[in-house]
Formats: structure tokens, C-alpha cells, sequence
């Protein structure tokens, strides 16, 4: 978690590639290979009040149209919030026994295993309890909970309780040593991404597969993929070169990206599903990002638009268009 104010840029598409990690600065919309062009942010609406003021994650529900689930970071309550994409809050639900030790981010998609005692089959809410700003966490973690079966049909303050046996913690470290994180990903498969923050326009990506005590006692694997190379520009403090959040699309054919001062879209993430390699040639698409003071949330729209949040007090949700 960064706490210093930004300088946003709008960049066009470019390589992230060896040393030169330069990226052309422009202030219009982008065009996408496939045609259309992506447009300037707007505004969709205000998350008011406090509940949310140290917003790091927002996931797009696979089960409700227009909710999203969203969480503050380290040091607050173990809760998750089910939002709309004008800000609106419609629950938030605490996981009793719970720690946020640092949940940076979260996604929405398969469960792999079903949940112990679930009816049946659905997808998960994943969150990441996976920062650490010093490096010196032995163990990081995964949470999983089945999507709720229903949420308030109206805005509400309701605060709904997931019991003990209705989530599982997976526990796992790294196979290079301990590594700050703050972006998590599901792929189709159930297995689960994470992208590392560094300062240096590269993050190193793990991917996950878990293994649950009521299907097997084993410990998780944990894979190295490589080295993300980002797009970046010449921002204040490098604040650019910091990634904090990610989403795979529902197919997992691209992957979006942001930093704190921009969004950058991957085609071709069927790669991260493959066998372990360089991620040297992936190309990023720099698109146009909304001005926010501490950008630490995207996810993907059912409609292939993308929403951006932020960190603060009444923070703006943004919607990126391409067409």
C-alpha cells in the first residue's frame, strides 16, 4: 500500500521489452487491433461513505448482474462487500474467524473442489491475503467462499455472517523466497495467478494449484511463470511501475493490469495456462486511465468494459469502453 499522489498518463501500444521500458505518452483514445477503439474514462459513480475507504480489490460476480464484490486492506475487519458499479453498497459479509493480515485483491471464478457441504457446484469469491511491504512473510494465504446465494435486492447496510465451515484458508510460499503481492487472478481451471509489485516495471507471476485437506491432504503447488515486463512512463516516483491489481476475462483470454498510473491489457493469456517460461515477448496495450489517487482495484464488466477504484474518501468508480 502506497500512500502519495499520482501523475497520471495515457500511453499507446508498446513493448515492455529488455531494458527499454519506455512508453509513448499521448492524452487520446487507443485504438485495439481488433477495431475498436478504447475510450477516455467516465465516472459511473461514488462509493460514499467510510466502509470503503481503503478499497484494494474489486471482482465482478459471476452469479448477479451489475454486483461486484469488493475489500479494504490490511489491518480491517474480514470483510467483503458486494457493491453495484455506481458504488452503491448492497451487503457486506464478515468471515467469521477470519485474519486480514494484508488482502490485497480478490476474484470471482471456479471453485475447483467444491466447498466442503456445498449443495452444489459454484464459483468462488477468491481473496489474497498476500501483501507483505517488507518481504519477510514465510507464508502468504487464499481465502475461498461460494458465491452467496442471494444479496438484498436494494441498496442496505446489512452485514451478513459466513460461518466458520462455509470458507477455506490455503496456505503457501514461494519457491524463491517471500515476494509482496498485491494482484490475484482465476483461471478457468481453478487455478490462481499472482502478480508480484515490484519497483523496476516487471512483476513475477506464480501460478497456484490448490490442494484442500477435504480432497487430499498435499500442499499446494506454486510455479514460477516468469517475468512480466510492463509498459511503463515517466511518472512521479515511479508510481507507474507498481502494479496492484489484475483480472482474467471470464474465458481467460486477456488479462488487465493496472498500476497506479495506468491499465494495461494482455491478449493471449491462454500462456499463463501453459507450461512454466519467459514472458519476455507478451505485448501490453496502454489504455486509458482515469486520474485516482491510489488505483489499487480493476476488474473486468460482463460486457468486456472495464472498472477501476481506488483507495480515499468517496472514491470515483470508472468505467474504460472500448468501441
Amino acid at each position: 500500500m502506497l500512500r502519495r499522489p499520482v501523475v497520471v498518463l495515457f500511453a499507446v501500444y508498446s513493448c515492455a521489452c529488455g531494458s527499454d521500458r519506455s512508453a509513448q505518452v499521448v492524452t487520446h483514445t487507443v485504438l485495439d487491433p481488433s477495431g475498436c477503439t478504447w475510450q477516455l474514462p467516465v465516472t459511473t459513480g461514488h462509493i460514499a461513505g467510510t466502509d470503503l475507504s481503503e478499497l484494494s480489490g474489486i471482482a465482478r460476480s459471476r452469479r448477479f448482474p451489475d454486483r461486484f464484490y469488493a475489500h479494504n486492506d490490511s489491518g480491517n475487519p474480514p470483510d467483503v462487500f458486494a457493491i453495484d458499479s455506481t458504488g452503491k453498497v448492497y451487503a457486506s459479509f464478515r468471515l467469521d474467524g477470519a485474519s486480514n493480515v494484508d488482502w490485497e485483491d480478490v476474484a470471482v471464478g471456479p471453485c475447483g473442489p467444491p466447498m466442503p457441504d456445498a449443495a452444489t457446484p459454484s464459483d468462488c469469491v477468491w481473496i489474497g491475503d498476500i501483501g507483505d511491504n517488507l518481504n519477510e512473510r514465510k507464508e502468504v494465504h487464499l481465502v475461498r467462499w461460494s458465491e452467496p446465494a442471494e444479496l438484498p435486492g436494494a441498496p442496505s447496510a446489512v452485514s451478513i455472517a459466513v460461518g466458520k465451515k462455509e470458507w477455506q484458508e490455503l496456505s503457501f510460499h514461494y519457491p524463491d523466497g517471500a515476494q509482496n503481492a498485491e494482484a490475484l487472478a482465476v483461471l478457468p481451471d481453478a487455478r490462481l495467478l499472482v502478480l508480484t509489485k515490484r519497483n523496476d516495471g516487471t512483476a513475477r507471476i506464480y501460478r497456484i494449484t490448490p490442494h484442500w485437506p477435504h480432497v487430499g491432504d498435499k500442499p499446494a503447488k506454486v510455479e514460477s511463470l516468469g517475468v512480466l515486463g510492463l509498459a511503463v512512463g515517466a511518472t512521479k516516483e515511479g508510481g507507474e511501475l507498481k502494479l496492484t491489481a489484475a483480472d482474467l476475462s471470464s474465458d481467460g483470454s486477456r488479462l488487465i493490469v493496472r498500476t497506479y498510473g495506468s491499465l494495461q491489457l494482455f491478449r493471449g493469456a491462454e500462456v499463463l495456462s501453459g507450461p512454466p517460461g519467459s514472458l519476455a515477448d507478451w505485448r501490453a496495450l496502454v489504455l486509458p486511465s482515469p486520474v485516482e489517487s491510489q488505483g489499487e482495484a480493476v476488474t473486468w464488466d460482463a460486457d468486456g468494459t472495464i472498472l477501476t477504484a481506488s483507495e480515499g474518501k468517496d472514491p470515483a468508480m470508472f468505467r474504460v469502453r472500448c468501441h
